[in-house]
């Protein structure tokens, strides 16, 4: 027999426990810190734009989701890895996000690299206030998307297509995960599971489509680079600072192979697209 809406939906807050928007609020505080630290991290690395869209954001240009007249809506846009991308095609991108680091950075980088057709909004999605609809609704990877609630008000702002992107199984950062495991800790209410918004669409009725890309990152990481970032990470969780610098380092000194880890990220992405109801 299978689920009705509801019982999707109850299943898909029990599972990943994203609360409610004023939980979700305090969450982001929580996480903004960590982030803050990792895109810092990036300003005066060397960017250039992007040539060319990848394959996914082509694919939304082959089928018209995106054209040279859209407006779009980019949903925790972070440093822009889709904003520059979607603005290679569509007349522009509105590019949203809750931390000003990343949106300070995403602007130098436009200036930079001459990119005129990109505007940044400094809010949160649960907060954001639009005066328009858009030809296209885009998110990547943001967990304020997390109920049946945020999907429809996602809809309620587009004239055409939604589109969602996210991990999918199998995807891992290799040393972070072992380490999280060795924790036992588990990013509450972060997630976004490719698998979890087909099924939650497709029983709204949604004539949803799919496309998918595989991506595997291999580097070395040294300690001073965990000693830079995990702590803060960790502090997330509720473990202290002098905590995590001595389970870094313990566990840097076990798996360490010349001075290094022998680092890995395999990324499975999934994209879903769609178009609205129009009931």
């Amino acid at each position: 027999m299978s689920k009705t809406i509801e019982e999707i939906a109850l299943d898909w807050e029990e599972k990943y426990r994203y609360g409610s928007v004023e939980k979700r609020k305090i969450r982001a505080s929580l996480w903004k810190p960590y982030y803050s630290l990792v895109y810092e991290a990036q300003r005066n690395a060397k960017y250039k734009a992007p040539d060319k869209p990848d394959e996914l954001i082509q694919k939304l240009s082959d089928i018209g989701a995106i054209t040279k007249d859209s407006k779009v809506l980019d949903i925790g846009a972070g440093l822009g890895g889709h904003t520059f991308q979607i603005a290679k095609i569509a007349k522009e991108v509105v590019s949203l996000d809750t931390n000003e680091v990343a949106l300070s950075i995403l602007n130098k980088r436009a200036k930079e690299n001459g990119v005129k057709n990109v505007t940044t909004i400094n809010t949160s999605w649960e907060d954001y206030q639009a005066t328009d609809k858009y030809d296209m609704v885009f998110s990547s990877m943001c967990p304020a998307i997390c109920n049946i609630e945020e999907i429809k008000r996602m809809e309620s702002l587009s004239k055409g297509y939604c589109v969602l992107i996210t991990v999918m199984a199998g995807s891992y950062d290799k040393h972070r995960k072992k380490m999280m495991g060795e924790l036992n800790l588990k990013p509450e209410g972060m997630i976004t599971d490719f698998d979890t918004y087909k099924e939650v669409l497709l029983a709204m009725g949604r004539d949803v489509k799919e496309a998918t890309k595989t991506t595997k990152h291999e580097y070395k990481t040294y300690l001073e680079d965990l000693l830079d970032t995990m702590p803060t990470y960790f502090k997330i969780f509720g473990i202290d600072e002098e905590k995590s610098v001595s389970f870094i380092k313990e566990y840097f000194n076990k798996n360490q192979e010349d001075g290094h880890l022998n680092d890995e990220t395999l990324m499975n992405i999934g994209m879903l697209y769609w178009k609205p109801s129009k009931n």
